[in-house]
């Protein structure tokens, strides 16, 4: 059902909310986030890095 609708989305983020990194100023989070356009559908996953593992294990989570 993913993308059948013909758009899709994909796109990474930083997440710099104060909130998150006042309670550990070590913390790095990035934001995967996939929208298709035909559905509307979202589905959004955090990561600690930005890297080609964290891409790839997000598209395979997206898919599954």
């Amino acid at each position: 059902m993913w993308g059948e609708g013909g758009y899709s989305n994909v796109g990474v983020q930083y997440i710099g909310d104060r909130s998150v990194v006042e309670t550990d100023p070590e913390l790095r989070l990035f934001q995967y986030t996939a929208i298709d356009e035909f559905y509307r559908l979202r589905f959004l996953a955090a990561y600690p890095e930005q890297s080609t593992y964290s891409s790839a294990d997000f598209l395979k989570r997206l898919v599954k």
